[in-house]
């Protein structure tokens, strides 16, 4: 799992991970034994304090999960939903791309972020959000399959979608 945030700098705003401008996201894949991805959670936290993390974990996690996170102290929190917790400390940036146990989050998460910003252009202001979804969706539902050697339906029907399937993660 990786904490996410997006959203931009607006002109004369603050910058990073605390900026009133951003979204805070817990991003998580659960893998099968292979270690491939079977399963994509992206939630809205309002904010990365254990808290909320421990809120997130009880709705999300299945107890007995193996949680493996950067070192962000907050996903600490996760043994509250009776998970066992692997904390890596990255390093942040560049260093925890490079770590092989955020592979996953990482491709997922930039995934996804791609998928948004090449449907991005086409979104027309007051546009219904299952039309949005369904533009980045069918896009990443391609690259992904694709690229897992995967063909039919990826991802789970609703207009809202944060998961692709049940394993580990619940809606």
């Amino acid at each position: 799992m990786d904490d996410v945030c997006w959203g931009g700098e607006r002109h004369g705003g603050s910058r990073g991970r605390g900026s009133e401008n951003k979204i805070p996201y817990v991003a998580a894949v659960s893998t099968n034994e292979e270690g491939h991805p079977i399963a994509m959670s992206m939630t809205v936290v309002k904010g990365f304090r254990l808290t909320e993390i421990s809120k997130w974990a009880q709705q999300h996690l299945q107890s007995g999960s193996l949680v493996v996170s950067d070192g962000l102290a907050c996903f600490a929190a996760v043994k509250d939903a009776g998970c066992l917790h692997d904390s890596i400390v990255s390093g942040g940036g560049h260093q925890s791309v490079t770590k092989e146990e955020f592979t996953w989050v990482n491709t997922m998460t930039g995934n996804v972020k791609n998928a948004i910003t090449g449907t991005y252009h086409a979104i027309k202001p007051l546009e219904k959000l299952s039309l949005v979804m369904r533009k980045i969706k069918g896009k990443s539902a391609k690259e992904l399959n694709e690229f897992l050697g995967r063909k039919g339906t990826f991802w789970l029907k609703d207009y809202y979608d944060k998961e692709l399937g049940m394993n580990g993660i619940s809606g």
